[in-house]
């Protein structure tokens, strides 16, 4: 706090104990135009933390209950604990993130990243393959040649089974003027 923000928050503000000076009048403005927003993202952030805790309260139970349901075989049990426990850690990480900036530490310190896993590999594969919807390059005109795929897994989850669709888009190489797309 500065010494202008003392002094502003140490007199009670009325017509008469306001000083005549114009700078003066204008540095206490600015103050208090910069303390207010602060107090608002401050709000937002506590909002947030809120938000983030329901949240958290949420998928805690949620992991209670998966794990009193019984799913079949014991393996199969453990790879969906497995995916709800890293829901639940990203959870907590997004949680502590938002604590920390609630109280005023440096983004730098508080950023965390997401754990990023791959998917177990007993989970089910269903390829999923889009073509486009011409082969042709757009440069030359010429067909172009598959050179490979690239391949995003997502998650899907249909009741009491996990299933991770692999979304394959081929890629192709026009051999004349090697354009890739």
């Amino acid at each position: 706090m500065t010494g202008l923000d003392g002094i502003i928050h140490a007199m009670k503000l009325t017509a008469e104990t306001l000083p005549d000076d114009p700078d003066l009048l204008k540095q206490m403005l600015l103050a208090l135009s910069a303390e207010n927003q602060q107090s608002s993202s401050v709000a937002q952030l506590n909002a947030r933390v809120q938000e983030l805790e329901e949240r958290n309260r949420h998928l805690e139970l949620l992991l209670r209950m998966m794990q009193k349901r019984q799913f079949g075989r014991s393996s199969e049990n453990s790879a969906q604990l497995d995916l709800l426990t890293e829901e639940a850690e990203v959870i907590q990480a997004e949680l502590k993130q938002a604590k920390a900036l609630a109280e005023g530490e440096p983004k730098a310190t508080a950023q965390m990243k997401r754990p990023h896993k791959a998917f177990p590999a007993s989970l089910e594969r269903e390829p999923v393959r889009t073509e486009p919807d011409s082969t042709a390059c757009s440069c030359c005109g010429q067909v172009m040649k598959h050179i490979g795929d690239d391949v995003t897994e997502v998650l899907d989850v249909k009741p009491v089974t996990y299933t991770v669709k692999q979304l394959v888009r081929p890629k192709y190489a026009c051999k004349a003027c090697n354009t890739i797309s």
